[in-house]
């Protein structure tokens, strides 16, 4: 959805690993309930919303809003406290997404499948390594008998932040490109610390987002072993509000537009 914040968007939460931090001033009953931002050129402003409503603090339906005209929701489905299912609608209310969601005994997610329009269109498994990282291997199906494996992903997290994602892309059988990002965290909240654990990753993971899962990124350096991918280096500042949480945010990518969060 929001391609301009590129570094998140294939994170993934470490259910057990995504710990409470006592050091900041926060309360279970402070819930983001909306992100607004735009994109702008040459001869346009594009402006939009996404608006949050919960059941306690899970996430049960978002609202996506272009121009202040309502576009498409999500609705997210659970059993217990982990979420299993995620539906996507249009503005017409008809159904054109659709992704489910697997979990071992220990409530680790093992494997996610996502439908576009009906067909099959990717598959995720997850691996939980001995040293504490994650492997995430996605393949493309688009609905064919063959599924085509398109990256193997390695992400490392520190106190519930991933700190860096390891990246490996696929043409075939041939690597096409290593890509490396590294992320540094200020010791404030992020709009979604407070988040039942399960949804917090998929949230992150389907929209890619400037934050973290416990504090919110400050910089993001991103190499690439394919010389067609740019490297780059991204710095964030924020405005917080008085319980530590950010109400606005710039960045130095100029290709990026100011992020506004309320509570």
């Amino acid at each position: 959805m929001k391609k301009i914040f590129y570094f998140l968007s294939i994170s993934l939460l470490l259910l057990q690993g995504c710990s409470s931090d006592s050091s900041s001033n926060t309360s279970s009953a402070i819930l983001c309930k909306s992100i607004k931002f735009n994109e702008s050129d040459a001869t346009n402003i594009r402006n939009y919303r996404d608006e949050f409503t919960y059941d306690g603090n899970k996430l049960s339906e978002v609202k996506f809003y272009y121009n202040d005209v309502l576009t498409s929701k999500s609705l997210y489905f659970y059993t217990g406290d982990l979420i299993i299912q995620i539906k996507r609608y249009n503005s017409s209310n008809q159904l054109t997404y659709l992704e489910d969601y697997t979990y071992n005994n220990s409530g680790q997610l093992i494997q996610s499948i996502s439908y576009d329009e009906g067909i099959l269109d990717v598959r995720k498994t997850y691996i939980y390594n001995q040293n504490g990282t994650i492997n995430e291997l996605e393949y493309y199906n688009y609905g064919q008998p063959q599924e085509t494996l398109n990256s193997n992903s390695t992400f490392t997290y520190t106190n519930g932040n991933l700190v860096s994602s390891n990246v490996i892309e696929y043409d075939g059988t041939q690597v096409l490109n290593n890509q490396i990002i590294t992320y540094l965290y200020d010791d404030k909240n992020s709009p979604f610390k407070n988040l039942n654990a399960s949804v917090k990753f998929i949230y992150l993971n389907n929209i890619g987002n400037l934050n973290g899962f416990n504090h919110n990124i400050i910089n993001s350096t991103e190499t690439n072993s394919n010389p067609n991918n740019s490297n780059r280096t991204d710095n964030l500042q924020y405005l917080y509000n008085s319980d530590n949480y950010p109400t606005i945010v710039t960045s130095s990518n100029p290709n990026s537009s100011i992020v506004e969060y309320t509570y």
